[in-house]
């Protein structure tokens, strides 16, 4: 049910925000108060987030542009199968960009000091870490990526390359 689903999401969402913040705290000493929140703060993280948000709309946008076309191309039955499939492609996506930036929280603290030489030498490294684990991704994806696919929609999609067919 919807409440069931909005319940899990809730509680994913909350062990992820858990997880940061021990990962963090790991890497980088620092105490987290909610007296110390300040309006201007928040401000300020506003505005510095304006961009992730005009980037998400976006995605938004061109996602349902997309939903919309595919719909008037080749119909209802094909878009469903098209927004699962896209689905499972954007918690995989969602998962792995999650995971490189919980990776590499050291990197704020070098930026903040000022150590461009140790910064760079943790950007090549994170670039390292995250073409491997995309390459590692890949070949899982590319070996077993049509079981996964089977497996998480538990068969009940199976992807008939509809999408393909020239009209």
């Amino acid at each position: 049910s919807l409440d069931n689903i909005l319940g899990l999401m809730a509680i994913v969402n909350l062990l992820y925000i858990l997880a940061l913040l021990l990962f963090s705290r790991k890497e980088i000493e620092f105490d987290f108060k909610f007296s110390a929140v300040k309006s201007t703060v928040i401000i300020e993280h506003g505005k510095y987030s304006f961009w992730y948000f005009l980037a998400t709309l976006s995605t938004v946008l061109v996602f349902n542009s997309q939903i919309f076309l595919i719909d008037q191309k080749v119909g209802a039955t094909l878009l469903a199968q098209y927004i699962v499939f896209m689905r499972f492609f954007e918690i995989i996506r969602t998962s792995v960009s999650n995971f490189t930036v919980v990776l590499f929280p050291t990197i704020v603290a070098k930026e903040q000091s000022n150590d461009l030489h140790q910064l760079k030498k943790l950007l090549r490294l994170a670039f390292i870490r995250t073409l491997l684990l995309l390459m590692l991704l890949f070949i899982i994806l590319f070996l077993a990526g049509e079981s996964l696919f089977m497996w998480w929609t538990k068969a009940q999609v199976a992807f008939d390359r509809g999408l393909d067919r020239k009209s």
